[in-house]
């Protein structure tokens, strides 16, 4: 019994080991295979992206070629107002490759949800314009957040400036020791205009030089007084501390207007995030519910079975269906969403294109309530058509 027990421990264990050898074996294949998938997976995308270059780059050639020279100094002042390190050309082929791959994209998954042809071109059209869109907006954002972060430290550089100047330090060194990391923009713009007084450039060149880099008013006020300043023998350093008090009082009297202004911001919100889509919620439950009354009493056969003289009153169903009602909602919301955003972003900061962000976030939220409204009335009003 013991040596047919050992034979089969033996044969246990000899088929345990041939099953981990098996095992291993699979799991190793298994591994290679994964392996082999991502290599090519890699090689795939690496070939993509090269071609995708290669493509981007004939279309800088192709666009340096035939954008007017206007149009290209044009789109590089305001790519160099926004700090971007890019070309106009660049700009314009990256443009044009998204909205030539979006608007594919578009079309292929309007035509497998089976949408009608009008949708499916408005589709296309929209993702086309809104990739060309896109860059401007962005664009204009950098600019006005540069521009605004540039003015809002720029009383506290003059400051500095002025107290270097007043203690006898020379102009390259007032504003270099002025171009603290922590002011940002006007810091790199501070350096730019100091290093460029030390290969002999006058100071009054040099500081109308941050001009042409920064779309500012308040900043090319500044510099166009302390050029008068300088030219006219003035005292520098005192020049500078009345321009940056009064600029104190400016950014003071800005803030002061935006918080007169909160109740309105406020209004219009509630006005286009809540009272647009209640209104446009109960309007769609009214038609909803006429639409299906009329379709239980048989109305249109109750017109035309009855004689026209027996009538007390001509009645006629809705010639607005619930979907075209609906569709019709959506537009009207975004619409409202759009012009609501540049409203309070003109409200908040004097400028229409800082409301941008908010636009996504408004359609979202006046959309949403509308269905959310639609929703519950549908459930309140249900028991009516119960009969």
């Amino acid at each position: 019994m013991s040596g047919s027990s050992k034979k089969t421990s033996e044969a246990l264990l000899g088929a345990v080991k041939e099953s981990a050898s098996i095992i291993v074996r699979g799991v190793r294949l298994l591994l290679w295979g994964v392996y082999m998938i991502i290599v090519l997976f890699s090689s795939f995308l690496s070939l993509i992206a090269a071609t995708v270059d290669k493509i981007r780059q004939t279309l800088v050639d192709f666009v340096a070629k035939a954008m007017p020279k206007p149009v290209d100094h044009k789109i590089d002042s305001q790519l160099m107002f926004a700090g971007m390190d890019m070309s106009s050309e660049e700009l314009v082929s990256i443009t044009l490759i998204y909205s030539v791959l979006f608007s594919v994209a578009a079309y292929l998954f309007a035509t497998v949800l089976a949408l009608p042809q009008t949708l499916v071109t408005a589709s296309v059209l929209g993702c086309f314009t809104a990739v060309w869109l896109s860059p401007i907006v962005i664009v204009n954002l950098l600019i006005m957040q540069r521009t605004l972060s540039i003015e809002e430290v720029l009383p506290d550089v003059l400051v500095i400036v002025s107290q270097n100047m007043a203690s006898g330090m020379t102009s390259y060194n007032s504003l270099w020791s002025a171009a603290r990391p922590e002011f940002g923009p006007i810091a790199v713009e501070l350096q730019q205009a100091a290093k460029a007084t030390l290969t002999g450039l006058p100071l009054t060149e040099a500081l109308y030089g941050i001009t042409r880099r920064v779309k500012s008013e308040r900043l090319a006020r500044t510099i166009r007084l302390i050029i008068q300043g300088i030219n006219s023998g003035g005292n520098l350093p005192e020049v500078l501390s009345g321009i940056a008090e009064d600029m104190r009082t400016e950014l003071n009297l800005g803030k002061a207007m935006r918080t007169e202004t909160r109740g309105h911001v406020l209004f219009i919100l509630f006005a286009l995030l809540i009272g647009s889509p209640l209104l446009l919620g109960i309007s769609y439950q009214f038609i909803s519910i006429f639409s299906a009354l009329t379709e239980k009493i048989g109305l249109e056969e109750i017109t035309e079975k009855t004689p026209e003289a027996m009538l007390m009153f001509n009645l006629s169903g809705l010639s607005v269906s619930p979907e075209f009602f609906q569709t019709y909602s959506i537009v009207v919301l975004t619409v409202s969403s759009v012009l609501g955003a540049f409203l309070v972003g003109l409200l908040q900061s004097g400028r229409l294109i800082s409301g941008a962000p908010n636009i996504p976030v408004f359609t979202f939220i006046s959309v949403m309530v509308f269905f959310g409204i639609k929703f519950l009335l549908g459930k309140v009003f249900a028991g009516m058509l119960l009969f």
